[in-house]
């Protein structure tokens, strides 16, 4: 039984992503006195224009492969663990077609999806119209400070890259959009080894203590993605502790090269 949310209001809450200033929206655009961000098929393109042509011809074309009944279950449990309210605001960032935005729509979490891909939004807004999304680049999130009491972000292809520092100025920045005491759940598919597989970089458990060493960090688990292994989900946030995340890490190291999988940071921004 679907527990749906509420509209919402973007206009009390979107910004520039140039300048910072409040937007006001027109209902074919956002705009300030010397700014204008349109809104096309019902998705407001809050892309600057330094960065709109990349947009527009954005490669993200692929089609992502969800496990649908055991990763609705995996957000079910997640919501369950980390005791998310219904009626919170979420921003699921590079959320894409907006799967995940809908399994926390679903349990009655108000959901926003922003992407920096036209196909996939505009995918997601046919097959989700319910949902609200917006075209942003994560990097300049079009949203006030302290605004979301949630912050989900799963396999972005930002942090698709060994370069710690520009990873770390991009957590800060989403951090910096929680509202005091809010969530960041962090989650990015990796074989642990630090090292590329064809042209995904498999983030290293040390890369990401490293990343989060000024955060607080309430959870991290890591969960094998192979379909065969997703049964876990229904189980896994009663196993899998931070001690216990520990103990496979360390015990890992002569197989984990074989193992694709989710690496879950869980962090809570100072209140």
């Amino acid at each position: 039984m679907s527990n749906a949310s509420k509209k919402i209001n973007l206009e009390q809450i979107l910004i520039s992503p140039l300048t910072g200033l409040e937007l006001k929206n027109n209902s074919v655009s956002y705009c300030t006195n010397n700014e204008e961000y349109p809104v096309v098929n019902n998705i407001p393109v809050l892309i600057t224009k330094n960065d709109i042509n990349k947009y527009l011809e954005s490669e993200y074309k692929l089609d992502f492969k969800y496990y649908k009944f055991w990763d609705a279950s995996f957000i079910k449990n997640l919501k369950k663990k980390l005791k998310i309210k219904s009626g919170s605001l979420l921003l699921d960032i590079g959320g894409g077609e907006g799967f995940y935005s809908k399994s926390f729509n679903d349990l009655g979490v108000d959901t926003i999806t922003a992407d920096f891909s036209k196909y996939l939004l505009e995918k997601g807004k046919q097959n989700y119209p319910m949902l609200t999304f917006i075209a942003a680049d994560a990097n300049k999130i079009p949203f006030s400070n302290n605004t979301f009491d949630t912050i989900f972000c799963s396999g972005l292809s930002s942090f698709n890259t060994n370069d710690l520092s520009k990873c770390s100025i991009l957590i800060d920045h989403m951090i910096d959009k929680l509202k005091p005491g809010g969530l960041f759940i962090f989650i990015h598919s990796t074989n642990l080894t630090g090292k590329l597989s064809h042209t995904w970089y498999n983030i290293s458990y040390s890369d990401l203590n490293h990343l989060f060493r000024k955060h607080k960090v309430m959870h991290k688990w890591f969960i094998p993605r192979p379909l065969v292994t997703n049964i876990l989900n229904q189980i896994s946030f009663s196993f899998l502790s931070s001690k216990f995340f520990g103990f496979i890490i360390k015990n890992l190291s002569f197989i984990h090269h074989k193992i694709n999988g989710r690496l879950i940071y869980i962090i809570k921004k100072d209140s």
